[in-house]
């Protein structure tokens, strides 16, 4: 009679999809960051200012 056995993905796929999927979203989130901050100063180079800064007034 042959040994049965549990293939590796079979084995440790309830632990290595939720990690690949945390790992996907973080990623995700970084890369939207970049673009958005990376749009935002293209955004300025085209209308001409070198900086923006924000200013947040106390309460």
């Amino acid at each position: 009679m042959a040994n049965p056995s549990i293939s590796f993905t079979d084995r440790y796929s309830s632990t290595l999809q939720p990690l690949l999927l945390l790992s996907t979203d973080y990623l995700a989130i970084i890369i939207a960051e970049w673009c958005a901050v990376g749009g935002r100063d293209i955004v300025l180079e085209l209308l001409g200012r070198k900086n923006d800064w924000f200013e947040l007034n106390n309460f």
